[in-house]
């Protein structure tokens, strides 16, 4: 799965961190021009806080885990 994310402040990332905390397979945030980090590391999700639009890209669908940062886009 992949959705467009949005984490704004410190609390967030710990937040966000500790709702993937459970998943199994890797998580990682990239954005539009292929920078990725380690979604569950606090210094990567930190890092990415700078990206032009941060995107969560999983195996698994986990929605449901980070449904508090996924962006609805109009369509």
């Amino acid at each position: 799965m992949k959705a467009r994310i949005r984490i704004d402040t410190v609390s967030d990332i710990g937040n966000f961190i500790l709702s993937i905390a459970s998943v199994k397979s890797p998580v990682y945030i990239v954005d539009n021009n292929n920078k990725c980090v380690d979604a569950k590391s606090f210094l990567g999700v930190a890092h990415a806080t700078e990206f032009d639009e941060l995107y969560c890209v999983c195996d698994e669908d986990i929605y449901t885990k980070i449904k508090d940062f996924v962006i609805e886009e109009d369509i």
